[in-house]
């Protein structure tokens, strides 16, 4: 799911609704669920769209990926730290 619009995350509907591996370069930022009192087993990645050669107008955008069909790795800022 991708955020609307690039400055308000508050609605999840943005035409593109698919992204394909390589379609986009993905910063992860927190983990989500939409369950606050029931069983939490944060279903999603919330992260920020960097940069898409094939979408460019989503870059900015906030979005949500399933865990179950997201790889998440770690590339420190600093290699040697």
């Amino acid at each position: 799911m991708i955020s609307r619009e690039r400055a308000n995350a508050g609605s999840w509907d943005h035409p593109i609704e698919r992204l394909a591996p390589g379609d986009a370069e993905i910063v992860f930022s927190d983990y989500f669920d939409w369950d606050d009192h029931a069983l939490i087993d944060y279903r999603y990645y919330r992260g920020e769209i960097l940069q898409s050669q094939k979408y460019p107008e989503i870059v900015g955008h906030e979005l949500f990926i399933e865990t179950q069909y997201a790889d998440v790795f770690y590339i420190p800022e600093n290699p040697l730290a």
